[in-house]
């Protein structure tokens, strides 16, 4: 059996639809596709800076410590201790003679 040509419209017609629906899908999926990769990237610069920032502190942190740990060193150490000792509680070396500026 032959097809009529109304029969065939109808066809080339429904065929055409399905292929507009298709292209309008594959333009929607793009642009959301699309969108998503800027927003990505958006955010990945914004982490990449808050990286920066938080590894420079992480670096001045590892500094301090470092300095700290050299105080308490010197803290330990008996010229810490004698500074001290003279300093707060007037202490002196067995014969040093202390010699005070008259007031």
């Amino acid at each position: 059996m032959r097809e009529s040509s109304s029969e065939i419209r109808k066809k080339a017609k429904r065929k055409r639809r399905r292929m507009a629906a298709a292209v309008i899908v594959a333009v929607f999926t793009i642009a959301v596709l699309l969108f998503m990769i800027v927003s990505l990237k958006k955010e990945t610069a914004v982490n990449s800076e808050k990286l920066g920032r938080v590894e420079s502190q992480l670096a001045e942190q590892y500094a301090r410590s470092e300095e700290l740990e050299a105080e308490k060193l010197y803290m330990k150490s008996r010229e810490f201790i004698e500074k001290i000792a003279r300093e707060r509680l007037g202490l002196v070396t067995p014969g040093e003679t202390i010699i005070k500026p008259r007031e």
